[in-house]
């Protein structure tokens, strides 16, 4: 099954945290919304997948079960930081760690863009052998020339970047020390950088959409502003992101035989072939995606058109659901007034807005970093508004007892 060692960290992790936490240590099973948005997507994914194994048995079963323990393992993951997130504290903890990971795969990413033969432990298997980069792993030219760091795809690498930047901005007003913003800022511009290396266009148009409507209609504008200012820098001070960045987006239009590019046009044919070659079987119980490559020779290339074609009404009432519990959370952490659990709420907004756009032309809920981040803004925001409610209800509770007090049931954390 090709068990890796973060596979076997995710599976120890989970069983620690069962046996200390939840056996030992009395804490009940948080069967909240984050439980039942990542055990769904476990079920959606499993129930595709033996489906689609019915139509193409010749595969064999490895494959669909790979898939579906693959699922369990990120099910492990999420099950165990769910339970370790018990207060603001913890929180801040987890954007600190996210924001080390982020920072770390993008300077993979940099590094493999200017040294690809020395990052040869970062490049796919059927493209380097022995730390020698062979043509067109990341690209022989600099127009072609994409960086993917440990990400296993460009685009892949840019949606983790992304929506890594958007966060780490969300934590930016979490600390009032000069010296944390200063540091905070720096490593955004590495995100960015490590983006533009990419040269994926759903990063770029994930990225920018979101900064401009953060820029005009999010509460702090000041720093869409600065962000979008530091990646007119990069563009201007690097000549060769600048040409390849150029080359890419003239790529989608030629104004001149004014004709759309023939990447685009394909796109949309595969839309259109993962519907047309779908059945009533397919809507109702999905095909998973071994099935869907092997019946249309390629992958969807939209999370749009693979939840109803590839994960059927299972995939369609997961999203929708899950959307809708997201979207009353956020809300509910607002409600509950404060003010840091409140800026988490936000950031994860603004993140899963950006992933939504990155969706339109990737098929984020089939790959898997991108849906491991989909997964962790679940978490993030079931804990942040469980954590939010107990102290809204801790603050009334000392109300009714008589205090005045506002020390007693202020908030250790202001923005």
């Amino acid at each position: 099954m090709n068990i890796g060692y973060d596979d076997l960290f995710c599976i120890v992790l989970f069983l620690a945290v069962f046996i200390r936490r939840n056996m030992m240590g009395g804490i009940p099973i948080r069967l909240g919304y984050s439980f039942w948005v990542i055990t769904g997507f476990l079920g959606m994914v499993a129930i595709a997948a033996f489906s689609g194994y019915t139509n193409f048995s010749y595969v064999g079963l490895a494959p669909y079960l790979k898939e579906i323990l693959k699922m369990g393992v990120f099910w492990c993951l999420f099950y165990a930081i769910m339970h370790c997130v018990d207060d603001e504290h913890d929180l801040k903890i987890q954007f600190s760690m996210f924001s080390l990971a982020a920072v770390i795969g993008a300077g993979i990413v940099i590094f493999q863009y200017f040294a690809p033969s020395l990052a040869w432990p970062w490049q796919l298997p059927e493209d380097s052998f022995l730390g020698v980069r062979t043509v067109g792993t990341i690209g022989a030219d600099v127009e072609d020339k994409r960086a993917y760091g440990a990400f296993m795809n460009a685009n892949c690498a840019a949606c983790i970047l992304a929506a890594s930047l958007i966060l780490v901005l969300g934590a930016i007003r979490f600390y009032k020390s000069v010296l944390f913003k200063l540091f905070t800022f720096i490593l955004c511009i590495v995100l960015l950088i490590a983006l533009l290396m990419t040269k994926s266009r759903s990063g770029f148009m994930m990225l920018g959409m979101t900064m401009v409507l953060m820029a005009f209609f999010g509460r702090n504008r000041k720093i869409p502003w600065i962000v979008l200012a530091a990646g007119v820098l990069v563009f201007v001070l690097f000549a060769d992101i600048r040409t390849a960045f150029l080359a890419r987006v003239s790529d989608i239009y030629n104004p001149e035989s004014k004709e759309v590019s023939g990447n685009v046009v394909g796109r949309v044919e595969i839309w259109k072939q993962y519907f047309e070659t779908a059945d009533m079987k397919t809507f109702v119980f999905g095909q998973g995606v071994i099935s869907g490559m092997i019946r249309n020779e390629t992958e969807s290339h939209s999370m749009y058109v693979a939840l109803p074609t590839v994960y059927g009404l299972g995939g369609m009432v997961w999203a929708v659901a899950s959307l809708i519990g997201f979207i009353k959370r956020v809300r509910y952490t607002k409600y509950f007034g404060n003010p840091f659990l409140g800026q988490v709420a936000t950031a994860c907004l603004w993140t899963l807005f950006a992933f939504s756009l990155y969706g339109a032309t990737s098929d984020a809920i089939s790959s898997n970093y991108p849906r491991y981040l989909l997964l962790y803004l679940a978490v993030l925001i079931d804990r942040s508004c469980a954590i939010a409610r107990e102290g809204y209800l801790s603050a009334g509770m000392a109300v009714l007892d008589g205090y005045s007090g506002e020390e007693e049931i202020s908030y250790e954390s202001t923005v």
